[in-house]
């Protein structure tokens, strides 16, 4: 039987900007089309996020269980006509023990539909440039991709003021990774280091806090049962247990003293509150003589300014390409959609393309059969010649950066060292390839721009929580990248 607990379902949502109430009826329901049509946790939450999407709601409700229980009947009884009238056509599965001469290809054909997991894609034939492009053959296309309507069309387009569409495109271009490249080898932390460090970051955050709000006279450690007017800052913690989420409640603060003391707090006078686990922040308040320090006021420290611009104002415009992974879908190895993108980098020609990860995603079901006959490094390195390959003839600059945890080729910790590739993916790409670590800052012909993908989003929006009068007409994901410049 199958089970899905509310804390999982409820947390997968989120990562999407979605809730779901904790109700015991719409969790026996869950359950129910969970184990009547033999969904596990990960495609049980596909089906959920497909009909959410759907009726345009921000909330399950049971209308959107319904619904979902109609589209996987519909599913079920599609697949099950399709098993009752079976094409001729396609090639039957070769019987165990006759198997061809050259034992230890790999056969698409041979694998079973129902081997494959997510969502059904559809599949084709690989031929013309996306046969060539592929890391590793034999691998389907994607039909519904090929399929699509809206082609070649840019997700988001941001210019700048003094932009001119008829300036020249063939100056030089310069490229400086600003940031420290990350140890990859490193054993556990001290302790006295990681206080140490935790306490230079909090006085850190404090002097500038002080700086910006001149009111705050001075930083005190109080007592619980004080009735005091105190001003007070340290780092956001848990209060009871790692699984309970923050509210007003149960949000407690890491004290910068020697004792390392930790007093709960009642955030629920402040208008407005945005906070996360790790977060360094800075009050106002009293314990109005009960255990929990009452927060009346939030104080916070300038914004950072902007970099100054190095350039020459007589450079031409400057054009950055930024696209984000998986760049092929879980049924396949063909990369579809990055050979379309090269192809319109080759033609348009910007100054630079910045690919953020993951490339060999560490979930993509067809590289995770044990038929598939290429380990992930090597895949990526493929994939890598491939692309160099495309931008032959190019003058694009190309940047390339790992998403941690769902990179198969990198190591799953943050911040994480740039990609190390083959001697021979070096060679073709020469010095227009710049490896850069998760996270960077980039300065491109004399402006400064910073780059991470999207899993510390990810990760932020898990933790994160947030209550505000209008919190319903406020853009989350603006609100959860603002956390990463604070």
């Amino acid at each position: 039987m199958v089970y899905i607990d509310y804390v999982s379902v409820s947390e997968a949502l989120s990562e999407f900007g979605y809730s779901l109430p904790d109700d015991d009826g719409l969790m026996d329901k869950i359950n129910s089309l969970a184990t009547e049509f033999s969904l596990d946790m990960d495609d049980f939450i596909d089906e959920l996020l497909a009909s959410v999407v759907n009726m345009k709601k921000t909330e399950v409700d049971s209308a959107i269980l319904e619904h979902m229980e109609a589209e996987l009947a519909k599913k079920l009884k599609k697949n099950l006509d399709r098993v009752a009238t079976p094409s001729s056509s396609k090639p039957k599965r070769t019987a165990f023990g006759e198997r061809p001469t050259n034992q230890y290809a790999f056969d698409v054909s041979c694998v079973d539909a129902g081997e494959s997991s997510g969502e059904d894609f559809g599949s084709g034939h690989l031929s013309g440039i996306y046969s060539a492009f592929a890391p590793v053959l034999p691998s389907p296309s994607n039909a519904k991709y090929q399929a699509r309507s809206e082609r070649f069309v840019v997700a988001q387009h941001l210019q700048g003021q003094l932009f001119v569409k008829s300036s020249a495109g063939n100056g030089p271009v310069s490229i400086n990774i600003l940031s420290a490249m990350p140890k990859d080898k490193y054993g556990a932390d001290k302790a006295a280091n990681v206080i140490d460090a935790k306490c230079e970051r909090m006085a850190t955050f404090a002097k500038y806090c002080r700086e910006a709000n001149p009111e705050i006279s001075e930083w005190t450690v109080p007592v619980p049962g004080s009735s005091n007017v105190e001003y007070i800052y340290g780092e956001v913690v848990r209060s009871v247990s790692e699984d309970l989420p923050l509210s007003d409640e149960s949000v407690s603060l890491l004290m910068d003293d020697e004792g390392g003391s930790v007093i709960k707090l009642d955030l629920s006078a402040l208008p407005e509150v945005s906070v996360f686990p790790g977060q360094l922040v800075a009050l106002q308040g009293s314990f109005e003589g009960g255990e929990r320090f009452v927060a009346s006021r939030q104080f916070f420290p300038k914004p950072m300014p902007l970099s100054p611009f190095e350039g020459s104002s007589i450079d031409e415009n400057l054009r950055v390409w930024v696209a984000s992974g998986p760049f092929t879908t879980s049924e396949n190895c063909s990369y579809e959609p990055l050979c379309d993108l090269l192809e319109m980098v080759s033609r348009e020609q910007p100054h630079v393309l910045v690919l953020m990860g993951p490339f060999v995603e560490s979930k993509n079901a067809f590289m995770q059969r044990p038929e598939f006959p290429e380990t992930y490094e090597n895949v990526l390195n493929l994939l890598m010649k491939n692309i160099a390959k495309s931008l032959e003839g190019c003058r694009t600059e190309l940047i390339v950066q790992p998403a941690p945890f769902r990179d198969a080729c990198s190591d799953p910790i943050f911040p994480t060292p740039p990609f190390q590739f083959s001697s021979e993916v070096l060679k073709k790409m020469g010095r227009r390839l710049h490896c850069a670590p998760e996270p960077c800052v980039v300065r491109i012909n004399g402006v400064e721009m910073a780059f991470t993908t999207s899993e510390i989003v990810v990760h932020l929006s898990k933790n994160e929580w947030h209550r505000s009068a209008d919190q319903e007409n406020r853009d989350r994901m603006t609100r959860l990248n603002a956390h990463l410049l604070e």
